[in-house]
């Protein structure tokens, strides 16, 4: 009975003392970003005992401190962001993405006994999202439309996509209009009425509706078919046949070609008065017997002649009837003396040139001119 006794007592005093050992409790977070965090510490001390120091640390998975000097102290109460609170809570304010992770709370006692405890700071967040291409669509009528949205991450997962266009929610109940509507945005057929801006906004358990976050803007453009009259629906509903681009091209290329036929008309018309023909005039056959020589220019009746000399042919012989001699055309100043074995033939010039190269286009032997002026050789 004796011994009963002793082992009785002996099992209390063990229990006993493990209930007086020191413990550390540390109590997690969960927290959107720019909110305030609070990882709460609590302790139990051996009776008799007294806390000497209390210390916050970053923690690994496995327990060990991410480095050797602590976040906030009884010695040092405030660092940034980090706060003790209670002289044993840590407080971190506008909590930011990269501050999820494990906080490890330790102490220390006048008994020298160390004792820590760890936990895990959550912090939800959704990144704003990217929508493709960034350049922006353009369709033509009937065509088909895609968008996608990029760089979606966030805490808690799945995040979800919301369509958005001209800042009003897009209905994608439509299958067939709308076939793919999660990060891939699909439009068949499309339409004018689908012109506009799009945008994609992603969410999660956390970030619902409007605290979703918006991505860049992409315009999406109708390019209308030029070959043919596409269909578009009216705000009344009915349907008219449109071809602005195709319509627009042909009366520019129109005008354009007229404003250039009219030009060359102008330009013909011109030409033509400066020289004293009309456009359209049926000039005399150009002369081309043998070599001669231009001895003499003169303008007379709106025309410009030539004195041209031309070799004489064999003379003839003498006819019995008395024929009166051919008249002779008195010599002036300004008149080259025509050699001795050559006849004098008077010819019309073409009114373009003058000189060196002046083309004949009509002979009139007999005809007398005046003032003749004197010319190089052709």
């Amino acid at each position: 009975m004796n011994s009963l006794k002793w082992y009785i007592l002996l099992f209390s005093f063990v229990l006993g003392t493990h209930a007086q050992a020191t413990t550390v409790t540390v109590g997690g977070d969960t927290v959107k970003v720019g909110e305030v965090a609070t990882m709460t510490c609590s302790y139990t001390l051996v009776t008799g005992d007294a806390l000497t120091q209390l210390a916050w640390f970053r923690a690994e998975d496995d327990g060990s401190t991410v480095g050797a000097n602590p976040l906030v102290s009884l010695v040092e109460t405030t660092n940034g962001r980090y706060s003790l609170s209670n002289d044993k809570d840590l407080m971190i304010s506008a909590v930011k993405v990269n501050d999820a992770g494990n906080y490890l709370c330790r102490i220390v006692t006048q008994n020298v006994q160390i004792a820590d405890n760890y936990d895990q700071l959550i912090v939800q967040y959704v990144l704003e999202p990217f929508l493709k291409p960034e350049e922006g669509l353009s369709i033509m009528i009937n065509g088909t439309a895609t968008f996608t949205c990029t760089s979606l991450d966030g805490i808690p997962t799945p995040i979800t996509i919301t369509w958005i266009k001209d800042n009003v929610i897009l209905d994608v109940s439509d299958m067939q209009k709308y076939p793919s509507s999660d990060a891939t945005l699909t439009i068949n057929k499309v339409v004018e009425t689908d012109e506009g801006v799009y945008q994609c906004r992603a969410g999660n358990a956390a970030y619902s509706g409007n605290e979703g976050k918006l991505s860049n803007n992409v315009t999406l453009k109708l390019v209308l078919d030029t070959t043919t009259e596409p269909t578009k629906t009216t705000n009344d509903g009915s349907k008219s046949s449109s071809n602005r681009l195709g319509s627009g091209a042909i009366a520019a290329i129109a005008i354009c070609v007229s404003l250039v036929a009219l030009g060359l008309a102008c330009y013909i018309t011109w030409y033509s008065y400066s020289n004293g023909k009309l456009c359209f005039e049926k000039t005399s056959t150009e002369i081309n017997e043998g070599p001669s020589e231009v001895i003499g220019l003169t303008n007379d009746d709106g025309a410009t002649y030539a004195q041209v000399q031309k070799p004489a042919k064999p003379k003839e012989p003498k006819k019995t009837d008395n024929a009166p001699a051919k008249p002779k055309r008195a010599e002036t100043n300004n008149t080259k003396k025509p050699d001795a074995n050559v006849e004098l033939t008077y010819v019309e010039v073409d009114h373009s040139h003058s000189g060196t190269g002046n083309k004949i286009i009509r002979t009139e032997p007999e005809t007398e001119y005046s003032s003749v002026q004197p010319s190089s050789k052709r």
